[in-house]
């Protein structure tokens, strides 16, 4: 007994309580415990009453006998509520905690779950009950008091060491899963070290309460618990081992209302169908109808457990947004942009395959979108003949018109493919459409033409198979047939061939090359020896003959409206061909008779080619000229060289002597009749073969440019010619002209040669006169006086006009004495007659001869006459005639008695054989002429 009770007993007596005596002496206290016992479970005692060695009265409402030291009432049937009592019942509970404890070792083989039925229920009773509970808190909570399997092994732990929880996850009548399992998932969480309570006492009540009651925050499982359960390695594991496992964890979590916070702490939960662990949002809930089209990527379309769903239909209904949303178009879009990266072709093994996916890409739709990305390119697709092929690539949707295009010589088989008719069928509308969208259709005149004739690559093959004639026709043939599709550019022109004939031979053309139809028209046009062989194509014949009625009609009228062919026309054969053939035609004309031939066709269709034929090209036209047998282009020459039409006056005029016909540059005879018309001149005029203008030639090429003239002028006989020819057609020139005419050479009359002399113009000359020719023979004035135009260049009246009209003039007899003897030529004459005394005597006997009238001989007064003395004298009144010029005898004698050292005229004047009447002539010029006359004349 301890202190305390002594101290109880001190304070009893001293407070006059009445204790037994044996409670005063006492030293050890008693207290036990009884139970039934069934085999080795052990049986609690019903309305057990507390035991004092006998029974009381008074209950413990516990299932077990307590029997102690208790200090009893008078009657020994109570238990009165002493400090004793109270206190002892306080330290039985303790003890009853030991004893219970001692009832779980291992080794008194008692059934656990009977041990914990006979724990008294912690509520509250009465003081006597309350005080043993007290004690049995005070003690159980400090003793190892609850088994567990530790791994096999039997142990007894504390509570504080015992997992518990209140969602039936493990411990339940079904467990979500075995201790062991458990254990492994709890390895390195906050449970690690922590344990079940014995599988015997885990669902006894009592045990239960007990745990429950002493248990921490941190030994009962919490949701924060079980999530971190969940994201444990081990617990994925087991969940993905079986659907068992999984539909036992998903019922809890839906039972215990934890699944909506286990989804948002971690939704890594799910058992997919390949018994992978997935988030929600990763894997559909139900795409059940969509693999019956994609059943071959089922793999690639991850869902829940279908048996797990299917187990729990109505739960997972309920959290069906926690799941991927499955969007058809989304995962067709997917499934089409990884499907040739990914290789998945190879999942699509037969016919049925393809039709299902490809149906499933049609039907696609889902939030007001469909699938538009179309076909992948290795998608295998079958065709009607069995082939398989990949992608949509020269597939089309079989019918008669594209039969009868995959069947030509020219078209590779490898271009069309036709697609089995079970993707197009009517049963599934929704596939047939989506070919359509994909361009999987029946082949159309535009996609003959798009795509499988125009393509460059495609073109050259069928270059290549168009070679034979019957090809070739038959090709041109279904052009026709899809004429309204079909763009014949010019290079797409430039690589068809056809096969065409140029009169002669017979070859493949490009149809950029202008081709005819023939007919009476290129048949004639093909005589022309200035046109080059195969420069003048038509489309073989049998392109139209192998064709009978519209079709025939229908061969001509396509050619000609897509222009491959067109009717022959000079002008068009001009417009579209000359360029092509230009320098071969110009090769062609080596003969002045081709080119004759070649620029009278030009003319002839002058109007036909205006438009077309560049009156440059004029200028590359091998022409032949007069006194030349080569040709030569009028390019060839320089730039100020003119080429004329031959003429009449060209003939004339390079026919003249004194023209240099060199630096005229005329066509050959031969090209005369193209000039024989005014029209012909004026055509070629305009295209640089010049009409000859003779005027305009000769007022710019000789009369602005007379000095180039002075050489060939130098000579007589060219001289003479020269102005007889502008003799004859001054009168066409203008004044202008004749002034500049005037500066021409022309020879004058000189007593130094009967040709005359070269005088450096025509004008201010006189014309030639038999008085001047006379003067000018006697040479007895200065030339330059007379200047007198030769008399071989006025020959006719024309001659004397022309001479005239070049401003010089007629001298007149009776004017002669007077121009000589005049005061402008006066000194002239005077001294021209001095210097030569032999010129002097021929000048006086030429004036007796001339004139002896003495009004005209008075104007040559001062003139120097010859003296006797041998001197000259120009005073008449100073001189003497001698008797030898007047018939008085002695006249001499006398005149020489009565004047001193008189000067008389020489007597050389006097010419025998020829006498003179010199008396007019010296009295007009004073001379004394006779003695009588002389005296009287001394007299007066």
């Amino acid at each position: 007994m301890g202190d305390d009770y002594k101290e109880i007993l001190e304070k009893s007596i001293k407070e006059g309580n009445k204790i037994p005596e044996k409670f005063q002496k006492i030293e050890k206290i008693s207290i036990s415990f009884a139970v039934r016992r069934d085999g080795n479970k052990i049986v609690p005692i019903e309305d057990a009453k507390i035991y004092n060695y006998l029974p009381t009265e008074q209950r413990l409402h516990v299932p077990f006998l307590l029997n102690a030291d208790f200090v009893p009432d008078a009657s020994r049937k109570s238990i009165p509520d002493l400090e004793w009592n109270i206190k002892l019942l306080e330290d039985a509970g303790k003890e009853f905690a030991s004893w219970w404890v001692s009832l779980l070792e291992e080794g008194n083989g008692y059934d656990l779950g009977s041990v914990f039925d006979i724990l008294p229920e912690f509520k509250d009773v009465d003081p006597y009950r309350n005080a043993f509970m007290r004690g049995f808190v005070a003690q159980i909570v400090k003793l190892p008091c609850i088994p567990v399997d530790d791994n096999g092994v039997y142990r007894i732990v504390s509570i504080d060491r015992i997992i518990s929880e209140t969602r039936d996850f493990i411990i339940s009548e079904k467990p979500v899963m075995s201790d062991k399992d458990f254990y492994q998932v709890c390895n390195k969480s906050t449970l690690w070290n922590l344990y079940l309570p014995h599988p015997d006492i885990r669902l006894n009540e009592n045990a239960q309460k007990l745990i429950s009651r002493f248990s921490s925050n941190s030994t009962i499982l919490n949701k924060d618990d079980y999530v971190q359960i969940s994201c444990n390695t081990k617990f994925k594991e087991w969940l993905s081992e079986s659907t068992e496992n999984a539909i036992r964890y998903y019922d809890f979590l839906f039972r215990s209302s934890l699944i909506h916070y286990q989804l948002e702490c971690n939704d890594s939960i799910f058992l997919a169908e390949d018994m992978t662990i997935s988030s929600g949002k990763s894997i559909f809930l139900n795409i059940d109808e969509a693999l019956e089209y994609l059943y071959m990527f089922e793999d690639k379309l991850p869902r829940l457990n279908v048996k797990v769903r299917e187990a729990m239909c109505e739960q997972f209904s309920r959290i069906s947004t926690a799941f991927k949303p499955y969007n058809s178009v989304d995962e067709a879009d997917k499934l089409a942009s990884e499907f040739d990266l990914a290789n998945y072709a190879k999942r699509i093994r037969t016919k049925d395959d393809s039709v299902n996916f490809l149906g499933f890409l049609a039907t696609a739709s889902g939030n007001g979108r469909t699938y538009t990305k179309g076909i992948p390119s290795t998608m295998p697709i079958y065709l009607n003949n069995g082939e398989v092929v990949e992608g949509t690539a020269n597939l089309y949707v079989q019918d008669d018109f594209g039969d009868e295009l995959r069947q030509q010589a020219w078209v590779d088989s490898a271009w069309i493919h036709f697609i089995h008719s079970t993707y197009v069928s009517d049963y599934w509308e929704a596939l047939t459409v989506f070919m359509t969208k994909n361009s999987i259709v029946p082949i159309s005149a535009k996609i003959a033409w798009d795509e499988i004739i125009s393509p460059e690559e495609r073109l050259e093959y069928i270059i290549g198979s168009i070679n034979e004639k019957e090809t070739n026709i038959a090709f041109y043939n279904f052009l026709q047939k899809i004429e309204k599709e079909i763009i014949l550019d010019s290079e797409l022109k430039s690589k068809l061939v056809i096969f065409a004939n140029d009169g002669t031979d017979e070859e493949l053309v490009p149809l950029s090359m202008q081709l005819y139809w023939e007919d009476d028209n290129w048949r004639n046009f093909l005589y022309e020896k200035w046109l080059p062989k195969q420069s003048c194509w038509v489309v073989d014949d049998e392109y139209l003959s192998t064709f009978v009625g519209k079709e025939r009609e229908a061969m001509r009228k396509f050619f000609t409206s897509k222009f491959i062919a067109n009717k022959f026309s000079v002008s068009d054969f001009f417009n579209k061909c000359l360029n092509g053939c230009w320098s071969e035609i110009i090769q062609l004309i080596d003969t002045k008779e081709i080119s004759f031939e070649f620029l009278k066709f030009l003319f002839d269709h002058r109007n036909e080619i205006a438009g077309s034929f560049k009156s440059e090209r004029f200028g590359e036209i091998p022409l032949f000229y007069e006194g030349e047998d080569d040709g030569n282009a009028m390019d060839d020459f320089l730039s100020d060289v003119t080429v004329y039409q031959h003429s009449d006056e060209i003939d004339v005029l390079c026919d003249e002597p004194w023209f240099d016909n060199t630096q005229l540059t005329v066509l050959d005879d031969i090209y005369r009749p193209l000039f024989e018309s005014k029209d012909g001149r004026d055509y070629f005029d305009k295209v640089g073969i010049k009409f000859f203008d003779l005027i305009s030639y000769l007022r710019d090429m000789v009369i602005e440019n007379l000095e180039d003239y002075d050489e060939t002028l130098s000579t007589k006989n060219n001289n003479l010619l020269f102005h007889r020819y502008f003799g004859k057609i001054y009168t066409k020139f203008t004044k202008e002209d004749i002034d500049t005419l005037k500066q021409a050479s022309i020879f004058v009359s000189s007593p130094e040669s009967s040709d005359g002399v070269l005088c450096d113009k025509s004008d201010d000359h006189y014309l030639p006169s038999g008085l001047l020719t006379n003067i000018i023979k006697e040479d007895i004035v200065p030339i330059r006086l007379l200047d007198s135009v030769h008399p071989d260049y006025c020959q006719s009246d024309l001659d004397r006009e022309y001479l005239l009209s070049l401003g010089n003039c007629e001298l007149a007899e009776d004017n002669f004495l007077e121009y000589i003897g005049g005061d402008s030529n006066r000194e002239a004459v005077k001294e021209y007659i001095t210097i030569d005394k032999a010129r002097n005597i021929r000048f006086w006997r030429w004036i007796v001869d001339f004139t002896s009238d003495e009004s005209e001989l008075r104007k040559l007064r001062g003139l120097p006459i010859l003296t006797s003395l041998d001197t000259f004298e120009t005073d008449g009144k100073r001189m003497y005639s001698a008797e030898d010029f007047t018939i008085a005898n002695n006249t001499h004698e006398l005149i020489s008695d009565f004047i001193e050292n008189p000067l008389f005229v020489s007597d050389r004047y006097l010419e025998d054989g020829n006498p003179r009447n010199w008396r007019p002539l010296f009295v007009s010029l004073g001379i004394n002429i006779t003695a009588k006359y002389i005296i009287l004349n001394r007299v007066s």
